[in-house]
Protein backbone atom coordinates (compact mmCIF):
# COMPACT_ATOMS: atom_id res chain seq x y z
CA UNK A 1 0.00 0.00 0.00
CA UNK A 2 1.36 3.36 -1.01
CA UNK A 3 1.05 6.01 1.48
CA UNK A 4 0.31 9.80 0.87
CA UNK A 5 2.79 11.88 2.24
CA UNK A 6 1.57 15.52 4.15
CA UNK A 7 3.85 17.01 1.54
CA UNK A 8 2.24 15.82 -1.13
CA UNK A 9 -1.27 16.16 0.37
CA UNK A 10 -0.07 19.82 1.19
CA UNK A 11 0.73 20.34 -2.42
CA UNK A 12 -2.66 19.06 -3.61
CA UNK A 13 -4.46 21.19 -1.23
CA UNK A 14 -2.26 24.54 -2.51
CA UNK A 15 -2.93 23.49 -5.87
CA UNK A 16 -6.76 23.24 -5.63
CA UNK A 17 -6.83 26.83 -3.28
CA UNK A 18 -4.56 28.63 -6.29
CA UNK A 19 -6.41 27.24 -9.22
CA UNK A 20 -9.54 25.85 -8.62
CA UNK A 21 -10.05 24.44 -11.75
CA UNK A 22 -8.31 21.04 -12.25
CA UNK A 23 -8.46 17.76 -14.04
CA UNK A 24 -7.41 14.25 -13.35
CA UNK A 25 -6.52 12.29 -16.48
CA UNK A 26 -4.82 9.12 -16.99
CA UNK A 27 -2.75 7.47 -20.19
CA UNK A 28 -3.57 4.04 -18.67
CA UNK A 29 -5.67 1.01 -20.32
CA UNK A 30 -6.70 -2.12 -18.40
CA UNK A 31 -5.76 -4.15 -22.26
CA UNK A 32 -2.38 -2.71 -21.65
CA UNK A 33 0.79 -4.13 -20.56
CA UNK A 34 2.32 -2.51 -17.10
CA UNK A 35 5.24 -1.51 -19.87
CA UNK A 36 2.87 0.16 -22.57
CA UNK A 37 0.95 1.91 -19.88
CA UNK A 38 4.13 3.22 -18.38
CA UNK A 39 5.24 4.11 -21.74
CA UNK A 40 2.10 5.68 -22.28
CA UNK A 41 2.18 7.39 -19.00
CA UNK A 42 5.47 9.38 -19.71
CA UNK A 43 4.40 10.24 -22.96
CA UNK A 44 0.83 11.99 -21.24
CA UNK A 45 3.28 13.64 -18.88
CA UNK A 46 5.00 15.11 -21.56
CA UNK A 47 2.29 16.18 -23.46
CA UNK A 48 1.00 18.37 -20.08
CA UNK A 49 4.40 19.96 -19.84
CA UNK A 50 4.16 20.90 -23.68
CA UNK A 51 0.39 22.22 -23.04
CA UNK A 52 2.21 24.53 -19.92
CA UNK A 53 0.85 22.88 -17.65
CA UNK A 54 2.15 21.27 -13.86
CA UNK A 55 1.03 18.42 -12.55
CA UNK A 56 1.01 15.76 -9.27
CA UNK A 57 1.49 12.18 -9.85
CA UNK A 58 -1.30 10.13 -8.30
CA UNK A 59 -3.26 6.53 -8.37
CA UNK A 60 -7.02 6.74 -9.30
CA UNK A 61 -9.17 3.21 -9.67
CA UNK A 62 -11.69 3.36 -12.58
CA UNK A 63 -14.22 0.70 -13.75
CA UNK A 64 -12.85 0.23 -17.19
CA UNK A 65 -15.30 -0.81 -20.35
CA UNK A 66 -13.65 -3.67 -21.70
CA UNK A 67 -14.26 -4.45 -25.52
CA UNK A 68 -16.75 -7.16 -24.89
CA UNK A 69 -19.10 -4.46 -23.18
CA UNK A 70 -18.27 -5.93 -19.34
CA UNK A 71 -16.32 -3.36 -16.74
CA UNK A 72 -13.87 -4.00 -15.00
CA UNK A 73 -12.36 -2.61 -11.55
CA UNK A 74 -8.62 -1.05 -12.37
CA UNK A 75 -6.33 1.02 -10.78
CA UNK A 76 -4.40 3.06 -13.02
CA UNK A 77 -1.46 5.69 -12.71
CA UNK A 78 -3.35 9.32 -13.28
CA UNK A 79 -2.28 13.31 -13.03
CA UNK A 80 -3.74 15.81 -11.39
CA UNK A 81 -3.61 18.75 -13.39
CA UNK A 82 -4.19 22.28 -11.51
CA UNK A 83 -5.37 24.89 -13.68
CA UNK A 84 -6.35 22.62 -16.96
CA UNK A 85 -9.52 23.33 -19.32
CA UNK A 86 -12.06 21.20 -19.94
CA UNK A 87 -11.12 21.52 -23.43
CA UNK A 88 -7.30 20.04 -22.86
CA UNK A 89 -8.47 17.67 -20.28
CA UNK A 90 -10.93 16.04 -23.08
CA UNK A 91 -8.45 16.55 -25.89
CA UNK A 92 -6.31 14.61 -23.93
CA UNK A 93 -8.15 11.84 -22.88
CA UNK A 94 -9.52 11.17 -26.87
CA UNK A 95 -5.90 11.51 -27.56
CA UNK A 96 -5.17 8.34 -25.18
CA UNK A 97 -8.02 6.40 -25.95
CA UNK A 98 -9.81 7.07 -22.25
CA UNK A 99 -13.68 6.36 -21.42
CA UNK A 100 -13.42 9.49 -18.87
CA UNK A 101 -11.43 12.62 -17.71
CA UNK A 102 -12.30 14.13 -14.41
CA UNK A 103 -12.70 17.84 -14.51
CA UNK A 104 -13.83 20.52 -12.26
CA UNK A 105 -14.33 24.01 -13.37
CA UNK A 106 -13.49 27.25 -11.23
CA UNK A 107 -16.05 28.00 -8.76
Amino acid sequence: MKVLLESSLHRILQHLATHKEFAILSASRNTNSDRENKRKSKIMGSAIKSLGYSFIKVHGRVAEKQPDGKEVHVRERSFLVPGMTKKHAIRLGQLFGQDSVIHSPAG
